[in-house]
Formats: structure tokens, C-alpha cells, sequence
């Protein structure tokens, strides 16, 4: 259990960059661990929120403070601006927050693990590539399967969308080329080489002179209410 009053000190065995839990009130307004996917899902969305800006409580410029001061690749400025930028072909240019936020989970641990800055770009970068090829694989199954392709005019008609049922075959009979295969690979082993890797876990204080994490080693820990909305959040520190 967690009380949101003091700071508990844990040991998850696992390391990775921002290890994240979430917790909701029992019937006796006891903070429990939450276990439920679908409100967990909720919750990721509530800290992506909170996390993309702009501020506009004390409570988020507090969780954004909170974030930048221990975290380098997340930007303080602008998180609470809500405007983010990155180098493009030599300009920096406006991106949409979510390729700085990424979260996945740990299986081994059961912890929620959000990614920032050059992790999430990476994930995002190569989930743009997948997503791609897999539109070029579903048009490939259609073909095969006598169903058009998305998109392609029909006997001169509007271009062709495919019915629910249609998208759901195609799914499930989805040709997977070695392309598909390799870049699915590459997200999973870009995935993992953050999580264990120990330098860019997230610690207590972060030292831009020796460009190093220093402390104890963190975790944000969030409180849901009734309405699975973020409530308030603590970090705890473990060896």
C-alpha cells in the first residue's frame, strides 16, 4: 500500500527510464496498487496530458518541475509552454508532444515505463515506419484475398474504404513481409535496450556538469480518483 503522505522507499528489480505506478482508493479509501488494464490505460493518458503542457495548475507545474529537474531529455520550458520542438534536417521544427512521451510496460517487473526525449523519438520514429508497412501488407492481403485496395477508385467511384468486417479479415490474414518482421524486431530491441539500461534509469537528482544521474534510483507513483483521472502523484527512492 501506498500512503501519499510520506516518501516509501521500494525495490522493483529492474532498471529503465521513468519507471511509472498507478493507484486507486479501495472501498476504505486505502490507496491500492491498480491492476486494471483498461484503467491503467486511462492513466497513462491522464500523466501524457499532465506531462505535454501547457501548465495550467500548480499541481501539473509541480509533476513537470518534478520530471525536468531529475530527467534531461525532457524539456521544462517546453512542457510547460506545451510547445515542442526538435531538429529536423538541420531546423528545429514544432512536433507533436507524443514523440517525446512514449509508455510501454515491463513484463518482468509489472511496472509502467514512460519514455522521453531521444527514447520516445526513436519509438515514435520507427512506429511511423511500421505503421507504413503495414498499410503497403494490409493492401497486399486485400489484393490477394479479391478485396481493393484502400483508397483506390472503383469503377470510378469514391475511393474504396474497407467495412469493419473487412478491416478484421485482413488483420487476421495480414501477410507479414521480412521488412514488417525486421522493423517490428527493431522496435522491441529498442524497447529493451532502454529498460535495462542502468544510465538512463531515472534518479534523484540529475548533475549537468558530469552529464550523470545521481541518487537514489525513482519512481512516480499516481494517485487515480473515482473518475480514474490523476489526483496527485509522490516519487519514491530505492538503492
Amino acid at each position: 500500500m501506498l500512503s501519499f503522505n510520506n516518501n516509501n522507499v521500494n525495490s522493483p528489480a529492474f532498471t529503465s527510464v521513468v519507471p511509472v505506478r498507478f493507484y486507486q482508493r479501495n472501498s476504505s479509501g486505502v490507496a491500492e496498487l491498480c491492476k486494471d488494464s483498461n484503467i491503467i490505460e486511462q492513466g497513462k493518458r491522464g500523466v501524457i496530458k499532465l506531462l505535454r503542457g501547457p501548465s495550467a495548475t500548480q499541481e501539473q507545474e509541480r509533476l513537470i518541475r518534478a520530471l525536468a529537474v531529475r530527467d534531461p531529455d525532457y524539456d521544462y520550458n517546453m512542457a510547460k509552454s506545451g510547445i515542442f520542438t526538435r531538429m529536423i534536417n538541420g531546423i528545429f521544427k514544432r512536433r507533436p508532444p507524443h514523440e517525446f512521451l512514449k509508455f510501454t510496460s515491463d513484463e518482468i517487473s509489472d511496472f509502467h515505463i514512460l519514455f522521453t526525449g531521444p527514447q520516445a523519438i526513436k519509438l515514435s520514429v520507427i512506429g511511423e515506419k511500421i505503421g507504413k508497412i503495414t498499410k503497403k501488407c494490409m493492401n497486399l492481403t486485400a489484393i490477394r484475398y479479391n478485396i481493393p485496395a484502400e483508397n483506390t477508385l472503383v469503377k470510378g467511384k469514391s475511393a474504396y474504404k474497407w467495412s469493419k468486417q473487412e478491416k478484421e479479415f485482413i488483420k487476421k490474414h495480414l501477410i507479414n513481409t521480412q521488412e514488417l518482421t525486421e522493423e517490428k524486431q527493431n522496435y522491441g530491441q529498442t524497447i529493451l535496450n532502454a529498460l535495462y539500461n542502468a544510465n538512463l534509469h531515472l534518479r534523484e537528482t540529475y548533475n549537468p556538469i558530469k552529464h550523470a544521474r545521481e541518487g537514489k534510483k525513482i519512481i512516480f507513483n499516481f494517485l487515480l480518483d473515482n473518475d480514474n483521472n490523476i489526483e496527485k502523484f509522490n516519487l519514491s527512492a530505492y538503492n
